[in-house]
């Protein structure tokens, strides 16, 4: 009998040790998470402005072809290392993009860049010479106004090569403004057809938020304008991009499982296991007992038997 209990104990330890690490391969489901990068074009795109020209105003619209894909692609442009426009390519293979311009040359790289974030090769750059228009000063015989000290030309600061939303959580941006002659007027374009005005005192940077409850086109942009109180101005936008899953039909959609209605075969293992450990203690504990009073009583009736055999005789 003892050495049948030793073999149980060695059974069940064995079973234990191997089911454990086995487990897990087991298990009903994994959540995994991981980015699959956006197709890149086999081409780059291509600027249509005249190149080498020179403008009066502060911005100017880039334009240029660009090539489709599914999902669209985000043209960037880019100025000294830095993004000053993007949009979308739209579904007849161009863009047109508004980007401010700083005094004297400026060169404007473009390039295309995926809802992932990874970046394609850049195209011919854009050279454009930004030189404002001087009014004529008229003669005065008052005495001349003290100079304030200027503070530099009016900026806008985005540091986003395109923005990401959806409808069911708040973006929030950061805007900074500098330079001009404050106070400044600033105006927000959220893509959605809606707005919002502000004004401002002088330079600084401010968050701002705002929550879609619609996607009106796969197109949208995000605008800031600034007015200053020289009558100067300035833009700049980036592409919006929405991550809302696409709506699917009941039927079409996989069904699953619920979790708790299912019991892990890791639980099922340590039930089992710990089922075998009760049979086994009862066998240990109780079943020498229960042979030994049967055996007693088995006695008792061969002894009984022996007493009605003799009184016969």
């Amino acid at each position: 009998m003892h050495r049948i209990i030793r073999r149980l104990y060695t059974a069940l330890a064995v079973g234990l040790l191997l089911a454990l690490p086995v487990a897990p391969v087991f298990a009903d489901s994994y959540d995994v998470s991981a980015v699959v990068p956006a197709p890149l074009p086999p081409e780059v795109p291509v600027i249509t402005n005249e190149n080498a020209t020179t403008v009066g105003s502060s911005t100017v619209e880039v334009t240029g072809t660009c090539y489709i894909i599914v999902p669209a692609l985000i043209v960037v442009l880019i100025r000294n290392g830095q993004t000053i426009g993007s949009g979308v390519c739209s579904l007849n293979g161009t863009f047109q993009i508004t980007v401010p311009l700083v005094l004297g040359v400026n060169i404007i790289n473009v390039k295309f860049m995926t809802i992932t974030g990874d970046s394609g090769g850049f195209g011919s750059p854009l050279t454009i010479y930004y030189s404002p228009k001087k009014e004529p000063t008229k003669p005065t015989n008052s005495k001349p106004l003290v100079a304030k000290p200027s503070l530099g030309q009016l900026s806008i600061d985005l540091h986003y090569d395109f923005l990401t939303y959806s409808t069911d959580t708040e973006m929030s941006v950061t805007v900074g403004i500098d330079g001009g002659k404050p106070p400044y007027k600033v105006f927000i374009g959220w893509g959605d057809n809606s707005s919002r005005v502000m004004k401002m005192d002088g330079p600084d940077s401010f968050i701002i938020k705002h929550l879609y409850r619609s996607i009106p086109s796969n197109q949208m942009i995000f605008i800031v304008r600034v007015f200053d109180s020289a009558g100067s101005e300035t833009s700049a936008e980036r592409a919006l991009i929405s991550f809302r899953k696409p709506q699917v039909d009941a039927a079409s959609q996989p069904v699953e499982r619920e979790r708790s209605k299912i019991i892990p075969i890791t639980i099922w293992i340590i039930l089992t296991s710990l089922v075998c450990l009760l049979i086994v203690i009862w066998y240990a504990k109780f079943l020498p007992e229960s042979a030994k009073k049967t055996s007693q009583t088995r006695s008792k009736q061969a002894a009984a038997k022996k007493r009605t055999t003799r009184k016969r005789r």
